[in-house]
C-alpha cells in the first residue's frame, strides 16, 4: 500500500486539470464513505435513554442531553430546556 509521500508524489505528477479532478472525486467518494462507516459504528454504540454529550469537531461540549429517538444520520435529544435534533458522529456517551 501506497505511504501518503508516495500518494503526495504521484498526485504532484499530474499534469491535467481531468487527472487532477479525478483524483478530487475519488478522495471526496472515500470520505464520504468514510463518514458513514464511522456515523454507523457511532450509531451502534447509542441507544434511547443514554445520557449523551455533542460535541464540536473540536472536542469542546456543547450539549448534555437524554436521547429521546435515533433516526438513520441524526438523534433527537432533550436537554434541561429544550429537544435538539444532532447528528450521530457528534454524540458520545456521557
Amino acid at each position: 500500500m501506497n505511504t501518503i509521500p508516495e500518494i503526495t508524489e504521484a498526485i504532484r505528477k499530474l499534469e491535467t486539470i481531468a487527472e487532477i479532478n479525478a483524483v478530487i472525486t475519488t478522495v471526496k467518494a472515500q470520505q464520504k464513505l468514510i463518514r458513514r462507516m464511522e456515523s454507523a459504528k457511532n450509531a451502534l454504540k447509542l441507544t434511547t435513554g443514554m445520557k449523551v454529550v455533542a460535541k464540536e469537531s473540536d472536542g469542546s461540549p456543547v450539549l448534555v442531553g437524554t436521547i429521546k429517538e435515533i433516526k438513520r444520520t441524526r438523534a433527537v435529544v432533550k436537554s434541561a430546556d429544550k429537544q435538539y435534533i444532532v447528528p450521530l458522529s457528534m454524540l458520545e456517551a456521557a
